[in-house]
């Protein structure tokens, strides 16, 4: 007499559902790891925007006082260029300013405005810096005009340099992986 052999089939059943549990694991962590850094270039699209307008703003605040009436930049004199301390300029772009330099008013602030003179007189650089608010977002600009003058024609040419950043100008010291540099430049 034959016996007949019984197979159980009731391990399958338990060795699909890991299967397909292993298969939908793998798709979620494989989803969410697609939107943590979608999330991430969003967040860095918007930083440089902060960061892009905060340049422009600087540098539109450079160009307004550099075709303002008086020269706070410098001005040529003498086979040389001369501070805007130096000038006669109205006595109030010049208080509240320690250790030289002179005022100016931007974003609704007053901004103190350092000069610095190069070797041979020749090349006057300003620099100035301030946040620049945008909603709830606070973002730093540096600012620099380099005023040089070619000796033997007198001609003058300035280079406005706009560096913004997409936090606040007290926050630069600080390492921050996330910070964005934004430049722009205008040559006159």
């Amino acid at each position: 007499m034959m016996k007949k052999l019984k197979h159980h089939n009731s391990g399958f059943v338990l060795l699909y559902a890991v299967l397909v549990s292993g298969i939908i694991l793998s798709v979620g962590l494989s989803l969410m790891n697609l939107i943590t850094k979608q999330i991430t270039l969003s967040s860095i699209g918007r930083n440089s925007q902060f960061a892009y307008y905060a340049a422009d703003a600087g540098k539109r605040c450079a160009f307004y006082w550099y075709a303002s009436y008086y020269p706070v930049f410098g001005a040529p004199a003498n086979g040389e260029m001369v501070e805007a301390s130096e000038l006669r300029l109205p006595i109030e772009l010049f208080k509240a300013v320690e250790g030289g330099g002179i005022k100016i008013y931007c974003e609704g602030k007053d901004i103190a405005v350092a000069q610095e003179k190069s070797d041979d007189n020749l090349t006057l650089t300003s620099k100035f810096n301030l946040d620049v608010n945008a909603g709830d977002q606070i973002s730093c600009v540096l600012v620099e005009v380099e005023r040089k003058m070619d000796q033997a024609t007198e001609e003058v040419n300035t280079k406005i340099t706009s560096r913004g950043y997409n936090s606040a100008c007290a926050d630069l010291n600080n390492a921050n992986a996330r910070r964005i540099e934004r430049v722009t430049y205008q040559i006159l």
